[in-house]
């Protein structure tokens, strides 16, 4: 079976294998926005606008990307995760060195989960990553699973609400990128989540006037949030929106 046609195959078998399946009571609906990677300017740009509504949003860190370019972007510093954490913002796991799933054993994972843990609580001090993301959204079974020893939740990029029976190790997540429609493909989602009183996880990387096909502009993450309020969703950080869909055992 070539290379590709085995990652596919990977990826559906994870996409059956819910290790964390949970039923949450329905609510008013949730938006939780994150930054996967941390480009320096979802902090720069991005936190401004999170400032400017009050809102908070969680982080997705790779503690092997601080301070390095990636992807043609420049990624965070230590003062900016500094700087994220004094504003109550979420800082979660996204591995250390930002390799899919597809491409190491599940010990592997779990010793780049160690090794960002300790990244993290050697230059913070006390900060404990419960929430996690899936480098490229690859997500097989035995990745699942070691995401689910070690974190309440795990986020994927598979599009969807998360509602009703949902998979704790899979997270549903809506891209805010401009290679996938950037606002406008966001919009409907807000409408969906508050009508059906649903979580809704926003994903981008940088925030800027000129972003990636990855990120967003900083108008298109204010018109995210704008909406959301709007709509009557309450703008949480993954843990938060964890907490707050108050998941019980099926």
């Amino acid at each position: 079976m070539s290379g590709g046609l085995l990652d596919k195959v990977r990826r559906g078998a994870g996409r059956l294998s819910r290790p964390s399946v949970m039923s949450a009571r329905s609510e008013a609906g949730v938006l939780s926005i994150c930054f996967d990677d941390f480009p320096k300017s979802a902090w720069a740009e991005g936190g401004r606008i999170l400032r400017q509504h009050g809102a908070r949003a969680t982080y997705f860190l790779c503690g092997g990307l601080c301070g390095r370019e990636f992807v043609g972007q420049a990624m965070f510093e230590e003062r900016d995760v500094e700087a994220i954490l004094e504003e109550g913002h979420e800082l979660g796991c996204h591995t250390f060195d930002h390799k899919s799933a597809l491409r190491q054993s599940s010990r592997d994972l779990l010793l780049s989960f160690e090794r960002n843990a300790r990244f993290v609580s050697e230059r913070f001090g006390d900060v404990r990553m419960v929430s996690f993301a899936y480098p490229y959204g690859d997500a097989p079974p035995g990745a699942k699973r070691a995401a689910s020893r070690t974190f309440a939740c795990a986020r994927g990029v598979d599009a969807g609400l998360n509602r009703g029976r949902i998979d704790l190790a899979q997270l549903k997540a809506v891209a805010l990128e401009t290679g996938q429609g950037g606002a406008g493909h966001v919009l409907p989602h807000i409408a969906a989540a508050a009508r059906e009183r649903a979580w809704l996880i926003v994903f981008t990387h940088d925030v800027s006037d000129k972003p990636s096909r990855f990120g967003c502009t900083p108008v298109e993450l204010a018109t995210v949030i704008e909406s959301a309020e709007s709509a009557g969703l309450e703008i949480l950080t993954v843990k938060g929106g964890l907490a707050k869909r108050a998941f019980r055992g099926t």
